[in-house]
């Protein structure tokens, strides 16, 4: 004999409710829905936001010390076949700055050494055991670095000069000093400088395009970094004689840094740049091509 449905469906729905120990809700035939937890239980979303300075600091001047680690790769012709060097320098700058009406006056010494050469770059010594002191003044609002032995070059105009690869540690530190840490702020200035590479010295006239930033740095107290950042677009030229030739030197150069500071102090944290350099030497019976890439980290390291 068979019952009727409602019967069947009757017992089904005693059961249900029995096992799931929710009377009420089953003489109500409707499933129970939690209510959602209240707003201040839900998870708050991340901050992803840089929170604006109080205050920009200016750069923090005094003592300090910065190992710069460079890489250079070199492309170039050799008896009329493509050859491809490395070099990797290793650097130690101790600085001492003091802030003046004008700037920076700096003063200090670079040790460096070649980690890595290829047989056929020309470079310093493997290794410079003194170190090599230094006198520097930085106009910081026009970029300018001029060192106390520029001055004596300048009279001679001759290459090599001594130290030169070494000092190039310092002066690259010099003249990326920004004129301010304020973010948002962006400047253009030309750089005009003579350098000697190898035999000859060379001119640069450069553009750099500045810009400064806020990046997030939860680890901070200000939690945030300020990020300087530019680029350099140069032409060089230079003349001189190779072997009893002349010699005529036409290149660019194309530069990109970026340098991070302490959002509170004003010091520098460290910096990476990328920088490609292509050089033409020609004389009456040869031309000559090189293309240079390198890139250089800077750190700071306990004085």
């Amino acid at each position: 004999m068979h019952q009727p449905s409602s019967a069947i469906l009757a017992l089904s729905t005693a059961a249900l409710c029995t096992a799931a120990l929710c009377p009420t809700a089953c003489a109500s035939h409707t499933p129970h829905t939690p209510p959602p937890p209240p707003r201040h239980l839900h998870d708050p979303a991340p901050d992803t936001g840089v929170r604006p300075l109080r205050s920009p600091p200016r750069y923090q001047a005094g003592r300090g010390a910065y190992e710069v680690t460079s890489v250079s790769i070199l492309t170039h012709d050799v008896a009329g076949v493509a050859r491809t060097d490395t070099l990797i320098t290793r650097s130690i700058v101790h600085d001492n700055a003091r802030w003046t009406s004008r700037g920076l006056d700096v003063t200090g010494s670079v040790v460096s050494r070649v980690v890595n050469a290829s047989p056929g770059v020309l470079a310093m010594p493997p290794i410079i055991v003194d170190p090599i002191p230094f006198s520097a003044t930085v106009d910081t609002a026009t970029s300018r670095v001029e060192f106390v032995s520029d001055s004596a070059a300048a009279t001679t105009l001759s290459c090599p000069v001594p130290n030169t690869e070494a000092l190039a540690a310092a002066r690259d530190l010099l003249t990326a000093l920004p004129r301010t840490l304020a973010p948002g702020a962006t400047w253009t200035d030309t750089l005009v400088t003579t350098a000697c590479r190898d035999d000859f010295p060379i001119r640069s006239s450069a553009v750099r395009r500045f810009m400064v930033t806020l990046d997030r740095a939860p680890s901070s107290p200000e939690g945030v970094v300020i990020v300087v950042v530019h680029t350099t677009e140069a032409r060089l030229t230079g003349a001189g004689r190779h072997e009893g030739r002349a010699v005529d030197l036409q290149g660019t150069r194309h530069l990109e840094a970026r340098q991070q500071y302490d959002a509170l102090t004003g010091q520098l944290l460290g910096a990476r740049v990328a920088s490609d350099l292509d050089l033409t030497a020609r004389s009456l019976d040869e031309t000559h091509h090189e293309h240079q890439h390198a890139e250089a980290t800077v750190r700071p390291i306990a004085d």
